[in-house]
């Protein structure tokens, strides 16, 4: 039995030793154990290899008397003070038993738990000597651990401070980026203010150039002019030395007439020829009449004479003849405008046009069974081929349909502004040179598209408006107008007396059978439907239409 009791202590002592020798590697790796857990384990090994089944009793039994005891002194207090007598006092115990006796029994049996308690302690003392060694070892094996922990934690916090110094740098490293950048923003901002005050320079010297073109252009028209009044003066002059001549011519053959009607009928008297230019006719017929033979034979030829001497006097060099205007040209009256049931009508303009058209198109078809186009469309003109281009418009439609044999046209009143013209930097300014001869230029081309389609045009005329600047420029358009349709000898409608107003004054009514009928909108500009039946009943007295018959026995 001791073998064995023997051999089971050594195996245990061994088991404890291999396990608790394993180098501190493998200890950090594997056994990672909390406190709690360790000393639980400890102590269950040190109550397991030296206590048993005796000394666990006698430990119990001890414990339990010092319960007893001090539970028992609790009591007596409590009874002390609740009850303020004594415990023994009491009737439920035994009057013979002193208190003295009580102390020594008492006395007695605390010495006798107390040499017990001291010999298990004695023996605990024996036996956990080795558990102390264990827990030692421990305890160093647990600094160790924290001592690697807390060395672990001091390398993350370095680690953390690294990162945090990477991350500062970084952030150093942007900052210093952003800076640069701000600064190659701040150069390419100066060298583009650099660029705008170039290009205002440049600016600057354009408009110089321009003003100085346009002062040149001034000049240029200035002398264009001046030589145009010398060649209309130069003008004057040749068509006063042509009409000279034509008197002289006139009067030369006059006395020639006179030379042969006295020759054959007084070959005796003596013809007396004019010496200067300024000799009249008169002094010929004095000397005629001496003779009063022919006073009677030739009564005729006094009458040519008289007649002749108020065609020819003197002509005075000092006196000016009379010269036509510019826009007064002698052309001959334009063609009537015939149209059959075959022909159609084209409408051209702006909103004018297109209140008037309407009513047109209706008479036509009424009366004659005529058809009619109307492409009149609002707010155009010819000054903005751009927005809208009438000359191609109206060029594309004949083209397209060849049964046209009459355009109507209605512009204007949306054309007396400045306009661009190509290749000039500025607009044209409103009755310059440039803007009428580039405005005469669209004009001309509609009226060239008319003539190859050998179409016939009627072109009305802006009226009288209320306001004095738009007004103005219907007087100025209407010159153009007249002037470029009498070079194709096209027809030009009026509409100033059909409105009853002037371009001197404006008026929107027409008195008509004592009653007066406003033709006029509140606008100045437009038409009411009463005015425009006035302008389409215009319209429809220019046009003569013929029947098919009629043309066919012609």
């Amino acid at each position: 039995m001791e073998y064995k009791k023997s051999f089971s202590k050594n195996k245990k002592k061994a088991y404890l030793n291999l396990k608790w020798q394993c180098p501190n590697a493998l200890n950090k790796g594997t056994f990672k154990r909390s406190r709690k857990f360790v000393k639980n384990n400890v102590i269950s090994e040190i109550v397991r290899s030296t206590l048993s089944a005796r000394y666990i009793c006698v430990i119990l039994l001890l414990t339990a008397i010092v319960l007893m005891v001090i539970y028992y002194k609790s009591i007596l207090i409590y009874w002390q003070q609740t009850y303020h007598s004594d415990l023994l006092d009491s009737d439920t115990f035994a009057q013979d038993v002193s208190s003295e006796e009580f102390d020594k029994d008492a006395s007695e049996g605390i010495t006798d738990s107390q040499n017990n308690f001291v010999f298990t302690e004695k023996n605990i003392t024996n036996l956990s000597d080795e558990s102390i060694k264990s827990l030692e070892t421990i305890e160093e094996r647990q600094l160790e651990s924290k001592e690697d922990k807390l060395d672990s934690k001091v390398g993350k916090q370095n680690s953390k401070e690294d990162k945090l110094n990477l991350n500062k740098e970084k952030l150093d490293s942007k900052d210093a980026k952003q800076n640069l950048k701000e600064d190659k923003l701040n150069s390419k901002e100066d060298k583009l203010n650099l660029n705008k005050e170039k290009l205002d320079s440049k600016e600057g010297k354009q408009n110089l150039k321009e003003d100085k073109v346009n002062s040149k252009e001034d000049k240029l028209n200035l002398n264009e002019e001046k030589l145009d009044s010398k060649e209309g003066k130069q003008n004057s002059k040749e068509a006063k030395l042509d009409s000279e001549e034509d008197k002289q011519e006139s009067t030369e053959d006059i006395l020639k007439i006179f030379r042969d009607e006295i020759s054959v009928e007084l070959p005796k008297s003596k013809i007396i020829q004019p010496e200067t230019k300024q000799g009249t006719i008169s002094n010929t017929e004095d000397k005629i009449e001496a003779d009063g033979k022919v006073n009677q034979k030739v009564p005729q030829s006094s009458t040519e004479v008289k007649t002749s001497e108020t065609q020819v006097t003197p002509i005075d060099r000092n006196d000016q003849p009379e010269v036509l205007p510019d826009d007064v040209s002698l052309v001959a009256e334009p063609i009537p405008i015939v149209l059959t049931q075959n022909d159609k009508v084209f409408f051209a303009g702006d909103s004018l046009m297109q209140g008037v058209a309407p009513y047109v198109k209706k008479m036509l078809f009424k009366q004659y069974k005529i058809e009619s186009i109307d492409l009149s469309k609002r707010s155009t003109g010819l000054s903005y081929p751009k927005a809208f281009d009438w000359p191609k418009t109206i060029n594309d439609k004949l083209s397209e349909d060849p049964s046209i044999k009459l355009l109507v046209v209605f512009l204007g009143a949306n054309d007396p502004w400045d306009f661009p013209v190509k290749g000039y930097a500025t607009n044209a300014r409103f009755k310059s040179k440039l803007w009428e001869k580039q405005y005469r230029l669209r004009i001309a081309s509609i009226l060239e598209h008319v003539q190859k389609h050998s179409i016939q045009v009627l072109w009305l005329a802006p009226p009288c408006m209320r306001k004095q600047k738009l007004n103005d420029g219907m007087v100025y358009l209407n010159k153009l107008y007249q002037s470029e349709l009498e070079k194709t000898q096209q027809h030009f409608l009026t509409t100033n007396e059909l409105l009853g107003c002037s371009y001197e004054k404006f008026n929107s009514f027409v008195e008509k059978d004592k009653e007066k009928i406003k033709v006029r909108v509140d606008d100045g500009v437009h038409f009411t439907p009463s005015g425009q039946r006035i302008l389409a009943k215009a319209i429809m007295e220019k046009i003569i239409f013929k029947k098919l018959e009629d043309v066919h026995s012609e």
